[in-house]
């Protein structure tokens, strides 16, 4: 059976510590974010807002004991917490969970400044920065608001006191395939592995249309290319498009599919996989299909074992599917 990107988390990440848990949690700690990225939002205008701490408390307090892999990132840009703020909620997750559990976050890099890299590190987050283009002019134009050399200088700094404290924290480098960066995917990949990132990862957008990529034999062999030199290169790949229309990843090549019957199209993210909004509210996945319920009137137990959440582990794979999860990549259904 081919994979789908959901098995390849499944590999990823730590399995739950016990049953009743979600193995892997987003905490959307801040909706809104500095940058307009034109996959993401169409304006710099604040969506929402930030997490309470107290809220943010009582979260970890009931998920720690099992989760094993947090996200300390979702909608917006975690790092336009005070570098206090950041520092008062990594500290409160670091202590309270288990011990083989598993910090992460994902930012633009853009403000990651001194102090909040030594926060990170100090703490064992692993972090991933999201650069699609090694070129100026094409990461601004989809990053809308960066600065491709002051996200490298920042990277650069974060290795250096990475170094200096001797963290174990992991680097890695996020990037999403769409038509403008698609030609250079392959300076990316020179990029990850002259500066010995740990990691990298390729989303690919599918919203707007007019930004994503078409499957073509072209377009697919481009990206391929890329995979094959990071794959020899032995940097580890946490995220491809597996299926690309017609074509999927061998682990070498993307080959033709001849028949979908053997393409796993099965989506088991309500099983492992959940999402706290910045108010509380819980969902299923990082698409957010359904609203499942809300941790500031109901405990974590209630909601995942309650009948929404039951309900919709039986809907995500029949036609009764929200139109998203129908469209959903993730699970090999483009």
């Amino acid at each position: 059976m081919i994979p789908n990107v959901l098995d390849m988390m499944r590999t990823v990440y730590s399995p739950a510590n016990g049953i009743g848990y979600p193995s892997y949690v987003l905490l959307d700690l801040v909706s809104d974010c500095n940058l307009s990225c034109v996959m993401c939002r169409n304006t710099s205008d604040a969506m929402s807002g930030k997490m309470e701490f107290s809220l943010y408390q009582r979260v970890i307090d009931e998920l720690s004991p099992g989760t094993t892999n947090f996200m300390l990132f979702h909608c917006g840009e975690t790092l336009m917490l005070s570098d206090q703020e950041l520092e008062n909620y990594v500290a409160y997750v670091a202590k309270k969970k288990c011990n083989r559990a598993n910090l992460f976050l994902t930012t633009n890099g853009m403000l990651l400044n001194k102090k909040k890299c030594e926060i990170l590190m100090k703490y064992g987050v692993n972090i991933d920065i999201s650069i699609d283009s090694m070129d100026k002019i094409v990461l601004e134009s989809i990053r809308r608001g960066a600065k491709l050399e002051t996200i490298l200088d920042n990277v650069n700094q974060l290795f250096s006191i990475r170094k200096s404290l001797g963290s174990e924290s992991s680097i890695g480098l996020s990037a999403v395939i769409q038509k403008d960066n698609l030609q250079g995917l392959d300076a990316i990949a020179d990029y990850v592995i002259n500066n010995n990132f740990d990691r990298i990862g390729f989303a690919i957008t599918t919203w707007p249309r007019e930004i994503t990529i078409t499957s073509t034999r072209k377009n697919v062999d481009v990206i391929g290319k890329t995979l094959k030199k990071l794959t020899r290169s032995g940097i580890n790949i946490y995220e491809i498009p597996v299926r690309l229309g017609k074509y999927f990843w061998n682990g070498e090549n993307y080959t033709k599919i001849k028949s979908d019957k053997i393409v796993n199209t099965f989506c088991s993210a309500p099983s492992f996989f959940t999402v706290v909004g910045y108010d509380g509210e819980v969902s299923t996945c990082c698409r957010w299909p359904m609203t499942l319920g809300n941790i500031k009137t109901n405990s974590w137990k209630q909601i995942w074992n309650g009948k929404s959440y039951e309900f919709f582990r039986k809907i995500v794979n029949d036609d009764r599917a929200p139109s998203v999860c129908k469209e959903c990549n993730l699970a090999n259904r483009i």
